[in-house]
């Protein structure tokens, strides 16, 4: 088997890919895998800049692209609810990392319109 290293070789570097992802993949990569990111990139090209300030007061934001990577994440992995995307970002860290999230969001969090 080959490593990531092997796998992804210096195609992160020609791509652009804005994450480090040798870093994060601990196990070898999937045809799903190794799809997403660049599903990811071709999409976020056309997106118009998107943050959220904090106020000061309450929790801080959630940032929106997490939010809209997990919406692809779904599409290309073929989760349909939003409790299993949950287990699956808890237990599968490349899948987190590639959404974008330092901490899994709750249930409520996802369901809720941001």
């Amino acid at each position: 088997m080959k490593s990531i290293t092997e796998i992804i070789g210096g195609a992160q570097a020609l791509l652009d890919i804005p994450y480090e992802l040798q870093g994060c993949f601990e196990e070898y990569l999937t045809d799903e895998y190794k799809t997403f990111p660049h599903m990811l990139r071709v999409i976020e090209e056309a997106l118009p800049p998107m943050t959220r300030r904090y106020a000061g007061t309450g929790r801080k934001p959630y940032q929106y692209l997490p939010f809209i990577r997990r919406n692809f994440a779904m599409g290309c992995f073929k989760i349909r609810q939003v409790k299993t995307l949950i287990q699956r970002l808890k237990g599968e860290p490349n899948l987190t990392l590639l959404c974008g999230f330092d901490t899994v969001p709750s249930k409520a969090t996802f369901s809720r319109d941001l």
